[in-house]
């Protein structure tokens, strides 16, 4: 009982910061004061005077009353934020509308938490506390305060756990003396490409000149070896470091498809239900390392993130060494400035989104694919659990994109018989771009090169790589890319 009230005072805290945090924000990206702050100044002053009071008095009859009445206020106003929200396309809501609702997240949290005496929180209790927090942070923003309050209740979460809930610890259990990787049983089908090259860590020099400056697609080996999440992340990990979070998942088979869709689930419901072949559900393209922050203890940004085409590099500086101020940024620096996610008028702004690098997570059964498609930054690709294929062709290439919003995605399905290929994209098949200047590597093993054998046919402009733990794949700018898990995988990308 102790350890709830302090938990619920620790809550109460986190107010005047989460507050003042996002009230900045709003009075930095709007002029006029907007009609929902009115009733935000409200709750927040119910809040202030919650914490003068005796925590004997907080659970009277009275107090209890006012408590609704502020939950019924909180819910209102985020019935009609989520209006806004969802008025139009979401790059045209206003930025503040996005610091309002998570503000109404963290305050639905509290309310929701403070109706109920400590005595009577419980497993269910604290998953819908920690899934209205997720929202605020999915769909408004994030910041170090709503983290905190979110770490809190997980602690929370996993102290009931380990208090005498056996169905969830025998399903921990479970999950933790099987494997977590399910290979796939698909076979190769389609063309195939010529193997890539494989360099073993490149010096930083030897990247930027031989691939990064000429935008050559390269698979690297032996550069994240120092990573804990090797060997820390499977299914166990995260089910026991965040299975309760709220995380956004693709349901369908590719995103081109007319039925494909997305939707909020607890990763809890994602490793249950859909970490199994034909599936289709992907946690795809997701800063799931900024929503749970542990997880970047867990890996490093690599250096070559850092690199530009036109840098002078120190030709004798190793790979893993960030000294060279001129080239690389201060990587702790960085995440220092970027963590209190204010927005700053730094005079090094424009360095600073220079070396800005966007990390994601591809997190998903066996089987699945994501098409043909290009992106618009560099990418480096990395594998951390499972084994996935992956093809590419250059810019140039007959792609026969989509119109409109999705004209980086290719109509072109790989995986097609050669037949049907020629007949349905004859282009693709018969006048193939320029190639990427793939050079083989002599060091690929024998079942490399083996896996190199075509298909029926091997069209000149594809290149086909498999990655597996610790692989690092280059793929630059505006080269085509198809990819397809060949079992449970989880994999981080890196943009810059």
């Amino acid at each position: 009982m102790a350890n709830l009230i302090e938990s619920r005072e620790n809550i109460l805290s986190l107010e005047q910061a989460i507050y003042e945090y996002n009230v900045v924000n709003m009075e930095t990206l709007c002029n006029e004061k907007y009609e929902l702050w009115s009733l935000l100044e409200k709750i927040h002053a119910w809040f202030q005077k919650i914490q003068l009071d005796e925590i004997e008095t907080v659970f009277s009859c009275d107090s209890k009353t006012k408590t609704e009445q502020i939950a019924l206020l909180v819910q209102a106003s985020m019935d009609k934020t989520w209006e806004l929200l969802n008025t139009g396309t979401w790059k045209n809501v206003p930025e503040y509308i996005k610091h309002i609702y998570s503000l109404l997240g963290f305050y639905k949290m509290a309310t929701t938490l403070l109706s109920k005496s400590p005595v009577d929180w419980n497993l269910k209790l604290m998953e819908d506390c920690i899934h209205m927090l997720d929202k605020g942070i999915l769909l408004g923003y994030n910041n170090p305060h709503m983290t905190k309050a979110v770490e809190l209740l997980m602690g929370l979460y996993n102290a009931m756990v380990n208090n005498g809930h056996s169905e969830i610890k025998s399903n921990w259990a479970a999950v933790t003396s099987k494997s977590s990787v399910v290979m796939s049983s698909w076979k190769i089908t389609g063309i195939r490409g010529v193997a890539i090259q494989e360099l073993s860590a490149p010096s930083l020099l030897t990247f930027q000149s031989n691939f990064l400056t000429v935008r050559r697609p390269v698979k690297l080996r032996d550069c994240v070896s120092h990573w804990p999440a090797l060997a820390k992340w499977d299914l166990a990990y995260f089910r026991k470091l965040a299975g309760s979070r709220l995380v956004p998942i693709e349901i369908g088979k590719k995103y081109t498809d007319e039925d494909w869709s997305q939707r909020l689930m607890s990763l809890n419901r994602f490793l249950d239900e859909h970490m199994c072949e034909h599936s289709h559900a992907y946690l795809a393209q997701h800063d799931l390392l900024s929503q749970i922050p542990q997880l970047k203890q867990d890996i490093v940004v690599p250096d070559y993130c850092y690199l530009h085409p036109g840098d002078n590099i120190d030709s004798s500086l190793p790979i893993g060494d960030s000294t060279n101020s001129s080239l690389l940024t201060d990587q702790s620096g960085a995440e220092e400035k970027q963590s209190d996610g204010f927005i700053h008028n730094d005079e090094n702004e424009e360095e600073t989104e220079a070396h800005h690098v966007d990390l994601n997570m591809w997190f998903g059964p066996p089987g699945t694919v994501t098409p043909f498609h290009w992106d618009a930054k560099h990418n480096l690709l990395v594998q951390v659990l499972g084994s996935k294929r992956v093809l590419l062709t250059g810019p140039d290439s007959h792609m026969y994109p989509y119109e409109g919003l999705l004209n980086n995605t290719s109509r072109v399905d790989p995986e097609l018989d050669l037949d049907i290929l020629t007949r349905e994209f004859p282009d693709f098949v018969k006048h193939p771009g320029k190639d990427l200047k793939c050079e083989t590597s002599q060091s690929n093993s024998k079942e490399e090169a083996q896996s190199s054998v075509p298909h029926n046919q091997t069209p000149g402009h594809l290149i086909e790589c498999t990655l597996n733990p610790g692989d690092m794949l280059y793929i630059p700018p505006k080269v085509w890319h198809h990819v397809r898990s060949l079992s449970t995988s989880i994999s981080v990308s890196f943009w810059f």
